[in-house]
């Protein structure tokens, strides 16, 4: 009976610390009500005045930053976050304006119409 309590003990603390581990790795969700842009290999994240970026990022945003999104366009591939896409989201970035920025840096998406 007294090995059992200490393997249960132990199992608890594997699963907290799993737990713990993956919540580390897990980008917090700033804007609750709308989409966020966010970059696992770094601190900063493309936010561009075109899609595709044709001429490198506009500018580089922190992560967390909030993003309106408000259209999508398909153009240039881009690998961010461990995925390829060539979804664009047109969005708006407060302290910038009107930005584009590859899908898979963009999280809590939502439904958007096409660009025009």
């Amino acid at each position: 009976m007294r090995n059992h309590g200490v393997s249960v003990r132990l199992m608890t603390l594997a699963a907290a610390a799993l737990l713990s581990a993956s919540l580390a790795f897990t980008p917090p969700a700033t804007a609750a009500s709308g989409a966020y842009l966010w970059n696992t290999r770094g601190d900063y994240a493309p936010a561009c005045g075109s899609p595709g970026c044709p001429t490198g990022p506009g500018y580089l945003v922190r992560n967390g930053t909030r993003f309106n999104m408000y259209c999508w366009v398909d153009d240039a591939w881009r690998y961010y976050n461990g995925n390829w896409t060539n979804r664009w989201f047109g969005g708006y970035v407060e302290g910038i304006g009107d930005v584009f920025s590859p899908a898979n840096v963009v999280f809590d998406q939502y439904e958007v119409p096409h660009c025009n």
